[in-house]
């Protein structure tokens, strides 16, 4: 029983750890701005939200928004505010805010869905920092 107790917390752990390495993946994607390997994990159809406007776009567009975003802000510096399981079905999500040198900045929210290790990003959020 204490075996089965052990190797039960040790796949939990697995789960876990598993789940944020992807998510941790597509934010150092983001940040080193490898937008052929983002392009690769995006959903065919993404969810886009810049400042509560909401759109679905392919991810040839979505790529291009996200680009487009990024190089208005001139990012300089990335933090990874949180990043975790979104369900029950092992979705993962990641909130990070980007800051350029005037310490003007973004937040970001990523979602990806999906069956482990092929999720894809399903929804981007963008929001200017208070």
């Amino acid at each position: 029983m204490k075996n089965q107790i052990k190797i039960l917390g040790t796949l939990i752990l697995l789960c876990v750890l598993t789940i944020n390495i992807h998510a941790q993946n597509a934010f150092d994607f983001l940040q080193k701005s490898d937008f052929d390997n983002i392009y690769l994990m995006m959903e065919n159809e993404v969810d886009i939200q810049i400042n509560r406007k909401k759109q679905v776009a392919s991810k040839k567009k979505a790529i291009n928004i996200l680009k487009a975003e990024l190089d208005k802000l001139n990012p300089d510096r990335w933090e990874l505010i949180h990043r975790g399981e979104a369900d029950e079905a092992g979705n993962s999500y990641f909130i990070a805010k980007v800051y350029n040198t005037e310490e003007k900045g973004l937040r970001l929210f990523v979602h990806l869905e999906g069956e482990k290790p092929s999720r894809k990003i399903t929804s981007i959020r963008f929001r200017n920092l208070l």
